[in-house]
């Protein structure tokens, strides 16, 4: 993605599956994709194209326990 608004500046392009805003495809294949951890991709289709989804790294937040 090149989408600025996904751009953290620690870790790149980030999903988070507690705060989004994503299309309901997008998100569920997201979701999928980091339940299955590192290395775990797909690719999903949604009204605003074709998106590769690669888990490089899992990262918990520090408020989720």
């Amino acid at each position: 993605s090149t989408d600025p608004g996904c751009l953290g500046t620690e870790y790149g392009y980030l999903y988070s599956p507690y705060t989004n805003t994503y299309v309901e495809e997008f998100a569920a294949a997201s979701k999928a994709v980091i339940a299955q951890g590192e290395g775990a991709y797909t690719v999903v289709v949604t009204d605003f194209g074709y998106h590769i989804i690669l888990c490089t790294k899992v990262i918990e937040p520090t408020w989720v326990k």
